[in-house]
């Protein structure tokens, strides 16, 4: 058993050398690979609805940097993204997802109204 499971990390840890740590130009847009990290990691950052005027605010301008917002981000596993009802703005280039904060258990996704057929 562990000698299966240190074959399995060892093939890991290689296919993340080989994908995401060889690359020639420093400078170079990474953003697919940036996409295929997330994937692998099962994490992706989304913005609360609410939150969407200042993280405007904060990476647009002169003085804007997406650096500035990151505190506004929320990490979520891909399959949670239903769950959120989550929406792409083309805009902001990111996921916005509706829920509500409960200070006890975190952002939780918004209750479903009852119907009654």
């Amino acid at each position: 058993m562990g000698k299966r499971w240190e074959e399995e990390a060892r093939r890991h840890r290689d296919e993340f050398t080989t994908h995401f740590l060889t690359f020639t130009d420093p400078f170079h847009d990474r953003s697919e690979f940036a996409r295929e990290l997330s994937e692998k990691f099962d994490s992706v950052e989304v913005l609360h609805r609410d939150d969407t005027d200042e993280y405007r605010k904060l990476t647009r301008g002169k003085n804007g940097d997406s650096l500035l917002a990151a505190r506004l981000l929320i990490p979520l596993r891909y399959r949670q993204l239903t769950m959120y009802q989550t929406e792409f703005d083309r805009n902001l280039q990111m996921r916005l997802i509706d829920g509500e904060y409960d200070s006890t258990l975190g952002l939780r996704p918004r209750a479903e109204r009852e119907t009654i057929l």
